[in-house]
């Protein structure tokens, strides 16, 4: 599929929706919104896909809103500044759809939304919002485990763990989750 504003990939069985417009601040605009009713078509046809992870590209901003530069008035009559039907057509339409997705949905912020969510999120909420990602996608998770090795084992990355109910693992990725 070929996307003007967005770039899309999979990841295993999960989507990845980055909004690219970043000379704009990943703004969204006509072009975009269309981008994304093709995009979410084709992830709900889809039933390889458990889960969908939306961000953006360049490190300034996740999405700065709607690009008002790419707002044209109308060919008959006085310009308007009513956004609210705007929104309701375009906006809620993508919320009300999003939401609808029977898969979960992360975003992964970038820029200065990262920055600035860190210290927002308190500990306990995190971690219901850790359990219930791992619940949904079925992830095994051990508390109280020490990572003593990370060693690339052909394709894969052997783990060498203590406190673990396994002695070593092998896995394509490592997220590692310390707090802050």
């Amino acid at each position: 599929m070929t996307l003007e504003t967005l770039r899309v990939d999979r990841i295993g069985a999960v989507a990845r929706i980055a909004l690219d417009r970043p000379e704009k601040r990943n703004a969204a605009n006509d072009q975009m919104h269309e981008d994304f009713r093709q995009a979410l078509s084709d992830i709900e046809a889809d039933t390889t896909v458990k889960a969908l992870i939306l961000t953006g590209t360049g490190d300034r901003a996740f999405c700065s809103g709607q690009d008002l530069s790419a707002r044209t008035p109308p060919s008959d009559g006085p310009p308007t500044r009513d956004l609210g039907a705007g929104l309701e057509m375009k906006y809620n339409a993508l919320i009300r759809r999003l939401r609808a997705l029977p898969i979960p949905i992360v975003t992964a912020l970038n820029g200065v939304a990262a920055w600035d969510c860190l210290d927002k999120i308190p500990r306990t909420v995190w971690m219901d919002y850790l359990i219930w990602f791992r619940h949904t996608l079925s992830l095994p998770v051990e508390n109280e485990v020490a990572v003593d090795r990370v060693a690339p084992d052909g394709d894969l990355l052997k783990l060498s763990l203590t406190g673990a109910n396994e002695d070593e693992i092998w896995t394509r990725r490592v997220v590692l989750a310390t707090g802050r």
